[in-house]
């Protein structure tokens, strides 16, 4: 609810903040791991959109680092 008045690309703006460090995996991990349909929540879904195409976060995956355990 906090994020439903912010119409920009990232959480709370148009550049990568700490809300979307924190909010990136936990959508990520929602809509992978539990099979949560995101058609209910409109706002994450845009916001998983944009952090899908950053390589930044791509990188940092649990699924890329070499040493983690699931």
């Amino acid at each position: 609810m906090l994020l439903k008045d912010f119409a920009s690309r990232y959480a709370t703006g148009d550049e990568v903040y700490m809300a979307d460090v924190f909010l990136a995996p936990q959508i990520v991990v929602s809509t992978t791991r539990f099979n949560i349909n995101m058609s209910k929540f409109p706002t994450l879904s845009r916001l998983h959109e944009s952090y899908k195409i950053l390589s930044e976060l791509e990188a940092s995956s649990p699924e890329r680092q070499p040493d983690a355990v699931r």
